[in-house]
């Protein structure tokens, strides 16, 4: 499971399973908090609200006590859509991954054998962008490139 954008960060159902080669894994993870600190310091008020940002660096920190307590860390590890740093999602937009496994057709498939193709939602978001998807359609990853006005 993935974020779907670095601007929502709801946890998308779990329909696919994505293998990351993931390096530096606390490296990026401290990268993540930094910029939520960053943050953090222009607007202090912030800091114990329920902000996006806020339940964010929470999980974050939540998610860095675990990989710290990890005694093997070559071995493969399970991490939930919402413990991600958002930059993972970026990898897995761009096809940076080993393998995606998809709960809807049940293909096991290769980053070259999923697709990119734009997309528009004509919800209340109406956003645009572009998708990372399985050959059966179901979709990955996307990076939302703008939103039209109503």
């Amino acid at each position: 499971m993935v974020r779907n954008d670095s601007w929502n960060f709801s946890e998308l159902a779990h329909e696919f399973t994505v293998w990351l080669r993931v390096e530096n894994l606390e490296e990026k993870i401290n990268t993540a908090i930094a910029r939520y600190a960053a943050h953090f310091e222009k607007y202090p008020d912030q800091t114990n609200s329920k902000s996006q940002n806020a339940v964010e660096l929470g999980r974050l920190r939540a998610f860095q006590d675990r990989v710290r307590k990890i005694e093997n860390a070559s071995l493969p590890i399970s991490i939930g859509a919402t413990e991600l740093p958002v930059s993972f999602n970026e990898q897995i937009f761009e096809g940076d991954f080993t393998s995606v496994f998809c709960l809807t057709c049940y293909r096991l498939s290769a980053p070259e054998l999923t697709c990119l193709a734009p997309f528009q939602n004509d919800t209340y978001e109406q956003a645009f962008g572009t998708m990372r998807h399985c050959l059966c359609g179901k979709w990955i990853a996307w990076r939302i490139e703008g939103q039209r006005k109503p």
